[in-house]
């Protein structure tokens, strides 16, 4: 995935699951310290992801973050 797509479907995923993009939230439930706002960590999240059998869509990326979030503690 090229990183301007990738930097939208972060914007997307932060409004989808009502964080602002600047916020620290999500810093941790996905496990990326290094970061500094949720927008950064969603970039190195999705990038992190190499989808081996399938070419992911909008709704197969809610549903991975969902599943991550959920197995951190976090309630959706």
């Amino acid at each position: 995935m090229n990183r301007n797509t990738c930097t939208n479907l972060a914007y997307y995923l932060c409004q989808r699951f009502y964080c602002q993009p600047a916020g620290r939230e999500l810093i941790c439930l996905l496990g990326m310290a290094s970061q500094k706002t949720n927008h950064s960590a969603l970039v190195d999240w999705i990038e992190s992801i190499d989808p081996k059998t399938e070419v992911p869509d909008i709704l197969w990326w809610e549903h991975k973050l969902k599943r991550q979030l959920e197995s951190n503690g976090y309630l959706y």
